[in-house]
Formats: structure tokens, C-alpha cells, sequence
């Protein structure tokens, strides 16, 4: 079950102007903005979790305070050495733009450069 994260503030000024969102970081403990996703995400994930579902994220939101029940999809051209180390913690799905994104108008591509992709 996809929950995104991506589309978040990346900034978090917003997250962190707002009385309510420094409210649960004061209560949890969490040091910043960024945390508090993570533990957003991680709630998320638990109800998930509870009926059988896998949670999915993207890779641009996913950092260290994310439960690591939250598999992590890479819609960016992969970065190894980031992908290595969240294989780690995290199941991985490799979905870059330029062999997957089927739906966009502006990506054109062939079903021979899809099964030619090597996700080594």
C-alpha cells in the first residue's frame, strides 16, 4: 500500500510554524521536522501492518526515522550507494522514471529499453 512522503514541504517550515506538529515533538521526543514524518509514517505503517498490508514510500522521503517495516521505492535514477544501504534496513523497489513511468506523456519508452533495464 503506497502512503508517498515525497510531496511533503521539504523545508517543513510549515510542519515547523504549526503549534499542534510542535505539540507531538515535544511529546515524542522527536528532534525535528524530518522526525516527525517518520513518525507520521511509521503510525501509518503500523495500521497498515495490522491488516496484512506492506507500506510503500518514496525513496525521496525515507530517511533513518522511518520504521523499517516501510519499503522503500526508488523512482529516481538510483544512487548505489543509497539504494546498498537501505537494502539493508528496508525491502527495495527500483522504478526509475526513465524505464518505468509508463503514464507520462513526456517519457516515451520502449518495451525493449524496459526489459533491457539492469538493476545490477
Amino acid at each position: 500500500f503506497h502512503i508517498g512522503g515525497d510531496e511533503a514541504s521539504k523545508g517543513h517550515k510549515i510542519w515547523d510554524d504549526c503549534p499542534k506538529c510542535s505539540a507531538v515533538k515535544e511529546k515524542n521526543g522527536l528532534k525535528n521536522s524530518k522526525e516527525l514524518q517518520g513518525y507520521y509514517m511509521t503510525r501509518i505503517s503500523e495500521i497498515l501492518k495490522k491488516y496484512g498490508k506492506t507500506p510503500i514510500a518514496w525513496n525521496d522521503c525515507i530517511n533513518d526515522s522511518f520504521s523499517p517495516d516501510i519499503a522503500c521505492q526508488y523512482w529516481l535514477p538510483s544512487n548505489s550507494g543509497e539504494v546498498k544501504k537501505q537494502s539493508y534496513k528496508r525491502d527495495i523497489i527500483l522504478s526509475p522514471t526513465s524505464y518505468f513511468y509508463f503514464d507520462c506523456k513526456y517519457s516515451v519508452i520502449s518495451l525493449k529499453k524496459v526489459y533491457k533495464y539492469n538493476i545490477v
